[in-house]
């Protein structure tokens, strides 16, 4: 910075002339100092921006490859979760295949005995049919015997009658 005369002259009335030299010569220093320290500040910022751009690509490596390290974990675990549950699945199935194959011999155990039973029942009726049946041929020449007497001792009664009169 440059110090105008008006200053110069103004700090030489007001402290002398060796004073004055003395006070232009400190501001001139300063001025020098202020630019000499303007321009290391720039060095500073320059390079800490430098530092800090390869901190940030060293973090975005790292993030990287911390991130690409979880996906390869999540896939990992996805696919030991997918085989797991492959073998659950599997497990169920072949659990679930023999018991229905229990539950289909009961089931047919069950059927052929309620079959027996059923042709017993069938048979007992049957067999019960055919008693009736022999009952009911029994009655019925029972009553025709009864009904050819009946009809035998009426038309003798008639003949009888007819042959009296």
């Amino acid at each position: 910075m440059l110090i105008s005369a008006l200053l110069s002259q103004k700090l030489r009335d007001s402290f002398g002339d060796e004073a004055a030299d003395e006070m232009v010569d400190w501001m001139q220093r300063v001025d020098s100092e202020r630019s000499h320290l303007r321009e290391l500040n720039v060095a500073n910022l320059t390079r800490h921006e430098a530092v800090l751009g390869e901190r940030f690509a060293e973090q975005r490596l790292e993030a990287r490859a911390e991130s690409a390290a979880f996906r390869e974990e999540m896939r990992a675990q996805f696919a030991a979760f997918r085989e797991e549950m492959r073998a659950e699945f599997a497990t169920f199935r072949e659990e679930t295949r023999a018991e229905f194959a229990t539950f289909r011999e009961e089931t047919r155990a069950e059927f052929a005995a309620l079959r027996l039973e059923m042709r017993a029942g069938f048979a007992k009726a049957h067999d019960e049919t055919v008693q009736l049946e022999a009952k009911f041929e029994r009655r019925f020449n029972d009553m025709m015997r009864w009904s050819l007497l009946l009809w035998v001792s009426s038309l003798a009664t008639v003949v009888a009658l007819l042959k009296f009169r």
